[in-house]
Order: structure tokens, then C-alpha cells, then sequence
């Protein structure tokens, strides 16, 4: 059989995990999407500051990177299915338990932190690893295609939780979320989502724990301890998390940085939308050309994309046309990370030991996603504005484009 008729037979039978693991994926950002929309209702109904708001992805990103990495581990010996169902089961319940808080300021720091808990096991780290288990040729573009499931998110969520919000509060908003995870999601992973190691225990060759075992020792790359001891996992950790720092500012407090220059909430959230549908182009885009180009050239082309929006809301004068072009471009940039993120992971540090070594990485960038809202937040709160924050991510975008650049050509395993 040709090579190209394996990769269309890699296709054929990996599309639907590809479309399962990308819905699975979208709906484990939810609670990060919506907050921006619950920034300014939250403030009015409990008398919570930005910063005490923001504080829950705060608590979140500090503990999700250590479950994600015991989760990424085990998905690397007994498959991600599993793990990803129980995670995204978890999870919405985790939506449920924040709509529930209040009038508590401890009660709201109480439920995400349950949701930081239980979403380690539904991160982007699970749902890759499935990936790249599958895909080979053209696994930059599965990859690509899976973390799309965040633009749907992006550009679905704001608008229906201001709408739910509007109408009902913002717990309820909560509430319907959760029970759209419980709809969709879920209901395709049960039927599609395996990974290569999910599909060998089906078949009758590879049942036992033995043969199992053997097959996961084919895998080329680095141990856990090798990895983490060399440079190349530290360089990827620490550009990836400068720049997930600029990107998480804007995430969550676009809309406020919006509405603050006199729009209205719903000019707002559907200014905010337009960042779903560039996140997928761009996830899209990057992934096929991941599969053509050099990494360290595409990841460093990807970093310069939240300076430009600093620069543009730093000189911001309410003109809609360029708050769509800065959603444009923070959508294109949020895509285009978590792509080169999955994707040269996989490169720099081989499929081994791929979930827990991802994780690691990934939770390190994590940190930047619970950080950066929360002193935006409290700059925000201090000073009256954000033109401290954009300043300092745009000289951190900067600096992450140029250690990506200069990234050495990734190594060759035996």
C-alpha cells in the first residue's frame, strides 16, 4: 500500500475521533470564555471587584497544570478515553457549583476551585494526545482542526450567556451551559472518541496489560526525566508563557476594555464572537503549514499578533472597525498558540511520554491564562485603566516571538 493511501486511510478512520476530541476540547474552555461576559454583572449583583473576580481562573490555573499532568500521564498508559469523559463529566458539574455561588466572595473561590480539579482532565493535553497518537502526516492539521473546538466555543458562548444572563441571571447562565456539555459533547465522545491505545485493547492481539505495555514502548522520545532536565522543554515553557499572558488579558477583558470606551454590552459580546470563527481560520491555517514548515518560523510569526492588538488598544478610540480588527487578530493568535503549542511538543520532545510531558509545558502556559486576567483585573482596579497591562504584554509578545525564532532545529529519535 502507497503512503498516500495510508495517510487517506489515517483520515477516513480518524475523522470522527478528530470531531469528537475537537467538541470535547470547546467545551472544556466554557468557564474561561463566559467570565468576560460575567465581569460586569457580577460587579453590580455581589459587589465583587474585577480582581476578586478574575481571582477564580487565578486559583484555577494555579492547581489545573498539576492534575493535568497525573491525567496526562495516565492517558498515556490506559488510553484518553476514559480520562476525557470523566473529566468533561466532572466538569459540567463544576459549571453547575460556580452558578450556585455567592453572596460569598469564598464560595465563588470555593467552586472553581473544584472546576480547577476536575478540569485537568479535559485540557487540551488529554484531547492531543489522541490526536497524535492517530495522526501522522498530517497531524498538524488534525491538531488543527480539534483545537477549532474552542473558536465554536468563542463564538458561541458570549452571546447565549448574555442572553441567559440577561434573562435569567448569570446563574442560570451557568446552569444551561452545564447542560450543554451534558448534550453535545458528551454524547460523541462516548461513540467516537479512541485513541490509538483505547483502539489495541479492543482488538483480541493486544488484550493484555503485557502486549499493551510493549506497544507503548514503540513510541519514540525522551523520558520525563531527560526532557525536563535539557533546555528545549524550559525554552518552549517559559515563550509559551509570555505570550499566553498577552493573550489572556484580552480574552477576558475585552469586553470590559470595550465597553469601558463607551460600547455597549452587546456591541460588546458580539465584537467578542468574531474571535471564535478567526480562532478556527487560524487554527486551520497554522496547522496545514505546521505540516510544511519550519516550527520555531510559524511559532514566532504567531507571537507578534498580540503586540499588534496592544498596539491598536493602547491607541484604541472606540472605532468598531478596529475593535473587529483586534478580535481578529487575538482570535488568529489564540489559535495559531495552541496549535504550535500541541504540535511542537510532539516535535521537541517525541509521542513517549507525550500527555505527561504536554501537560508539564502546558501547565506552565496555564499559569499565564489565571495570572494575566487577574492583574489585569487588579491594575485595572489600582489605576482606572489597562494601558499598564498592554504596555508590559506588548514588550512580553515581543520578547516570546523572538525566543521562538530562535528556537535549534528539533532533535531525531532513534
Amino acid at each position: 500500500m502507497s503512503s498516500e493511501a495510508i495517510h487517506r486511510g489515517e483520515w477516513r478512520a480518524g475523522w470522527t475521533l478528530v470531531l469528537a476530541a475537537g467538541l470535547g476540547y470547546g467545551a472544556g474552555t466554557i468557564h474561561f470564555h463566559s467570565v468576560g461576559v460575567m465581569i460586569v454583572p457580577l460587579e453590580q449583583a455581589m459587589g465583587w471587584s474585577r480582581s476578586e473576580i478574575s481571582g477564580g481562573m487565578l486559583i484555577a490555573s494555579l492547581s489545573v497544570g498539576i492534575v493535568t499532568f497525573f491525567a496526562g500521564a495516565v492517558a498515556d498508559r490506559i488510553g484518553a478515553r476514559r480520562v476525557a469523559i470523566t473529566g468533561l463529566t466532572l466538569y459540567a458539574l463544576a459549571l453547575v457549583g460556580i452558578g450556585f455561588s455567592g453572596p460569598t466572595l469564598l464560595s465563588w473561590y470555593a467552586a472553581w476551585s473544584f472546576l480547577a480539579l476536575v478540569q485537568g482532565m479535559a485540557t487540551a493535553v488529554i484531547f492531543a494526545v489522541a490526536v497524535v497518537s492517530r495522526f501522522s502526516k498530517h497531524r498538524g492539521l488534525a491538531l488543527g482542526i480539534t483545537l477549532s473546538g474552542s473558536g465554536l466555543v468563542i463564538t458561541a458562548v458570549p452571546p447565549v450567556a448574555l442572553w441567559l444572563t440577561e434573562t435569567w441571571g448569570w446563574s442560570a447562565a451557568y446552569f444551561g451551559l452545564a447542560a450543554l456539555v451534558y448534550l453535545i459533547p458528551l454524547p460523541l465522545l462516548l461513540a467516537f472518541f479512541r485513541d490509538a491505545h483505547d483502539l489495541a485493547r479492543s482488538t483480541a492481539v493486544q488484550k493484555s496489560a503485557a502486549a499493551l505495555e510493549d506497544a507503548r514502548a514503540t513510541k519514540k522520545g525522551l523520558s520525563i526525566r531527560v526532557a525536563l532536565t535539557g533546555q528545549h522543554a524550559w525554552r518552549l515553557a517559559f515563550s509559551f508563557l509570555v505570550l499566553a499572558i498577552g493573550v489572556a488579558t484580552f480574552l477576558v477583558h475585552l469586553q470590559p476594555m470595550l465597553i469601558g470606551s463607551g460600547m455597549s454590552a452587546e456591541t460588546a459580546a458580539y465584537i467578542a464572537s468574531v474571535i471564535g470563527p478567526s480562532l478556527i481560520v487560524g487554527r486551520l491555517i497554522t496547522g496545514a503549514v505546521l505540516d510544511r514548515l519550519r516550527t520555531p518560523i510559524v511559532a514566532g510569526i504567531v507571537a507578534v499578533f498580540p503586540a499588534l492588538c496592544c498596539l491598536l488598544m493602547l491607541n484604541f478610540n472606540g472605532s468598531i472597525a478596529v475593535a473587529i480588527v483586534m478580535a481578529i487578530m487575538l482570535g488568529v493568535a489564540t489559535g495559531s498558540e495552541g496549535d504550535v503549542l500541541s504540535y511542537i511538543v510532539a516535535e521537541y520532545m517525541g509521542e513517549k511520554n507525550y500527555g505527561a510531558l504536554f501537560s508539564v509545558i502546558g501547565g506552565i502556559v496555564g499559569l499565564g491564562f489565571g495570572v494575566a486576567p487577574y492583574i489585569a483585573g487588579l491594575i485595572y482596579d489600582i489605576f482606572g485603566s489597562y494601558t499598564l497591562m498592554l504596555n508590559v504584554n506588548l514588550f512580553a509578545a515581543l520578547l516570546a516571538s523572538g525566543v521562538l525564532f530562535t528556537l535549534p532545529k528539533a532533535p531525531e529519535y532513534d
